[in-house]
């Protein structure tokens, strides 16, 4: 939401941020800071998107936060500096929620270094991909530390094939160990991780990923948590 708004601060677009009502604080005062127009619309993602679909019809240009090739191409510029920085990694762990952040990174590193394995996680509230991947049914959990990850994938969506192609596989953490982690990246990292940025570190802080001596790298995205949550998480 905030690469939109800063886009249309630069060219003098006018931009509408739709997000659900419990978005935290921090991430609408974004923004806000960015010249777009925050609207909180819905009590979860799926009625947020539907909302921005309806407006879009006679209202403005709709941008996907993920189905969208541009999105899915800026995403990819992470893999590139994975490579350049790391280029002896072995496995790259991403979060996984609609899909555009994985498909970028996945195409990127696969093209360049076919060897490496990329893995998604996905919170157990918030299990669209990994439904995808696997035919299961596995029902999404609106309250979750896992906010930016909830929400079921658009009909069609060109994350899909695209993950399907170049990722490995997808697993699920639980709200616990999502907790932890971000409890661990602020005593330990001192950086302040939200929920569904944290679920890469999740999955590697209790062994749902095996430590098995390969390097690896971990995607940590978003750091939007609202005072009273990291109090909770403290």
């Amino acid at each position: 939401a905030q690469a939109i708004a800063y886009a249309s601060h630069l060219t003098g677009a006018k931009a509408q941020i739709l997000m659900p009502k419990h978005t935290p604080k921090k991430k609408v005062d974004g923004v806000k800071r960015y010249g777009a127009t925050p609207i909180l619309f819905g009590d979860n993602y799926d009625e947020t998107e539907a909302e921005a679909l309806r407006r879009a019809q006679t209202d403005g240009t709709w941008v996907s936060p993920y189905n969208d090739p541009y999105v899915i191409a800026g995403a990819g510029t992470i893999g590139v500096e994975i490579l350049e920085q790391l280029p002896d990694v072995e496995r790259v762990v991403v979060c996984v929620s609609g899909g555009g952040l994985i498909a970028g990174v996945a195409t990127a590193v696969k093209e360049l270094k076919p060897d490496v394995e990329v893995i998604g996680v996905n919170a157990e509230s918030a299990p669209a991909m990994y439904n995808v991947f696997y035919n299961t049914d596995k029902p999404q959990v609106w309250e979750t530390l896992a906010e930016a990850l909830s929400g079921e994938i658009e009909a069609g969506a060109v994350t899909v094939p695209i993950s399907q192609t170049y990722v490995d596989d997808i697993v699920l953490v639980s709200e616990a160990q999502i907790a932890t982690a971000m409890h661990w990246m602020i005593a330990v990292q001192g950086w302040i991780v939200e929920g569904g940025g944290a679920v890469g570190v999740a999955a590697m802080l209790h062994d749902v990923l095996p430590r098995d001596g390969r390097k690896t790298a971990v995607v940590v995205s978003g750091g939007n948590v609202d005072v009273s949550t990291l109090r909770d998480i403290l």
